[in-house]
């Protein structure tokens, strides 16, 4: 017993730990969600040490999360899509991508509760990973 317990611990610690990451929001009408992991990264530039800027700037992930962004969500029906925060994240092996994030007002509609957000995340590469978009039940928000 003492001995596949050892082949066991060996063999797990072994691997390498894998990167995934879920990134989840609700619009007012659909969830929103995107999955990555470490493949994403594979053809992706990292930002080396010894570079003061990384590869891709905040304004381009913003441009770049904007287009997006409008193909899921309008400014429509008294709610307008404001820039709410750009948050630059680490990845394993020198990799860093960008949560641009959205937030939802509305000067005629009162919010209880959080307001609708949507998230997006912007690789090294400029490129918006695609969100999974599943719309909410047929329901007057």
């Amino acid at each position: 017993m003492y001995a596949v317990a050892l082949l066991v611990t060996s063999v797990l610690l072994s691997e390498k730990p894998s990167f995934r990451v879920e990134i989840s929001s609700q619009t007012r009408d659909s969830y929103v969600t995107t999955s990555f992991s470490e493949k994403d990264f594979e053809d992706i530039p990292r930002w080396a040490t010894d570079k003061e800027h990384p590869p891709v700037s905040a304004k381009k992930a913003i441009r770049a999360a904007e287009m997006v962004r409008a193909k899921i969500v309008a400014d429509k029906d008294g709610w307008e899509w404001k820039l709410d925060m750009v948050a630059l994240h680490p990845a394993p092996d020198g990799h860093w991508y960008y949560v641009v994030s959205y937030e939802a007002t509305s000067k005629d509609i009162a919010i209880v509760g959080l307001p609708p957000r949507l998230s997006l995340v912007v690789l090294m590469d400029g490129n918006v990973v695609k969100p999974a978009v599943r719309k909410l039940a047929d329901k007057k928000r």
